[in-house]
């Protein structure tokens, strides 16, 4: 699976409740709000912390904004995260799994 997808997956990536907090620093209730999205606001995952807390980016009034969502306020995470591992699986460091043309040829 390619970057494409992948990127085409996390544009169905969304804020599945009404009034998520995007926070600052992290998904505890202490760290500071950004913002409150409603649901259905798209958001681009990141990066998540032991898949529970997640930092995304979401357009706010035209510009992008960073932040931390929890994963429970976050709708289409599981086509994300299918979508993340298969890439995964097809390259290491931008280079393809498995034998190169080079290494595969007679002597």
């Amino acid at each position: 699976m390619g970057v494409f997808t992948l990127l085409a997956v996390a544009a169905a990536v969304v804020a599945g409740q009404d009034q998520a907090v995007l926070r600052r620093t992290g998904c505890g209730a202490d760290d500071e709000a950004l913002a409150h999205l409603a649901g259905g606001t798209p958001v681009e995952p990141r990066f998540a912390f032991d898949g529970a807390c997640y930092k995304v980016t979401a357009t706010i009034d035209g510009r992008a904004v960073e932040g931390y969502l929890p994963a429970a306020a976050i709708q289409g995470l599981e086509q994300f995260e299918g979508a993340r591992r298969a890439a995964r699986e097809t390259t290491v460091a931008g280079r393809p799994l498995g034998p190169t043309p080079a290494a595969t040829a007679p002597p």
